[in-house]
């Protein structure tokens, strides 16, 4: 988490059979299994999902309202913000799981006129590069 990097497959691995003890059950399904791995590694690796970069672009009449009561509480952190005479935009880094939700809220409340946008899928940090 602190470099936003993520871990390789072989570190999940060592972690599953070394700390967990887990074994895999061929009769239970991928998807639910996968599910417990991650809750257990959690208690014992720092791991949380990649966020999201948007862009967020709305309509200066109705951006400010807006912006400050449903936007920001679904946002994980502003990196840039422009209120401009026309229309506000600003680049976030939002959580995944929080995506729908911001998109629905951008759409209900100007109309269809705002707009969000994936900049990138997965933030790391600026100095890092995918090995």
């Amino acid at each position: 988490p602190t470099t936003k990097r993520p871990f390789t497959a072989g570190m999940i691995e060592r972690a599953m059979r070394d700390t967990l003890h887990y074994a895999v059950v061929p009769n239970k399904s991928s998807k639910q299994q996968a599910l417990d791995v991650i809750n257990k590694l959690k208690e014992h690796m720092e791991i949380e999902r990649a966020q999201m970069e948007v862009l967020i672009t709305l309509p200066g009449k109705t951006a400010k309202a807006v912006v400050k009561d449903k936007v920001h509480p679904l946002v994980a952190k502003t990196v840039q913000e422009n209120y401009g005479s026309s229309h506000y935009t600003a680049t976030c880094y939002i959580d995944p799981g929080q995506y729908r939700n911001l998109e629905q809220v951008i759409t209900e409340e100007t109309r269809g006129q705002g707009t969000i946008e994936i900049i990138n899928f997965a933030v790391m940090n600026e100095n890092e590069s995918i090995l």
